[in-house]
């Protein structure tokens, strides 16, 4: 993953963003081929079978419904599946932190009202593990992620205990309305592809790494 533009742009992570803590500034984004529209890589180190058509089309409607709730469309979201060394690496020099994350969001719309502009990481590794304590697949794992960080893209935010909330129910609302069923918090699914509709109590923090 190579700088693409001297544009800052904000970190984000989706279940272990602990509500409250400061924004920081980052160096420019990482990116990927991708000039319009969605497209989705996986890195040379990601050795997990995943079905990538599968991912891009479910991450289109959840774009769609995002567009409606936000008014904003999307130009170009590029998302790239990492291994847990890579975006160990990438939250380091982004962030100032030496740890895991799920991912990391690069917001490149340069306006709080313009077409949603994006480069994203998810961890496959990370994704793997909570969707195993979980009972869901690793793919709507890494869809939930990638999904995370567009909302904070088009607007939202989890620094608070209220926003967290809000935003988390969102995701979860999307993800049912896509087909896929809520994924965050699985126990609100009668039934949902992938997965058991159990999911372990989640506590009122997210716990791990920081902005």
């Amino acid at each position: 993953m190579e700088p693409a533009i001297d544009t800052p742009a904000t970190s984000t992570t989706a279940r272990d963003h602990l509500p409250g803590s400061p924004d920081l500034d980052e160096p420019p984004a990482p990116s990927i081929t991708q000039e319009r529209g969605v497209g989705i890589q996986c890195s040379p180190l990601v050795r997990r079978a995943l079905d990538l058509t599968w991912l891009s089309s479910r991450l289109e409607a959840g774009l769609q419904h995002i567009s409606r709730i936000t008014g904003r469309s999307v130009h170009r979201v590029a998302v790239l599946i990492v291994a847990d060394s890579e975006i160990v690496e990438l939250h380091r020099r982004h962030s100032g932190h030496d740890q895991t994350t799920d991912v990391l969001t690069f917001d490149l719309s340069g306006s709080g009202s313009g077409p949603i502009d994006a480069d994203i990481a998810i961890n496959v590794d990370e994704a793997a593990r909570q969707s195993t304590q979980r009972g869901h697949s690793p793919q709507r794992e890494l869809l939930l992620y990638a999904l995370h960080g567009i909302l904070h893209c088009a607007g939202f935010d989890d620094h608070d205990e209220a926003g967290y909330r809000s935003m988390h129910q969102a995701e979860d609302r999307i993800l049912q309305a896509i087909g896929v069923g809520a994924t965050f918090d699985s126990t609100n699914n009668d039934t949902a592809v992938g997965g058991t509709g159990v999911s372990p109590v989640r506590p009122s923090h997210a716990q791990g790494a920081t902005q």
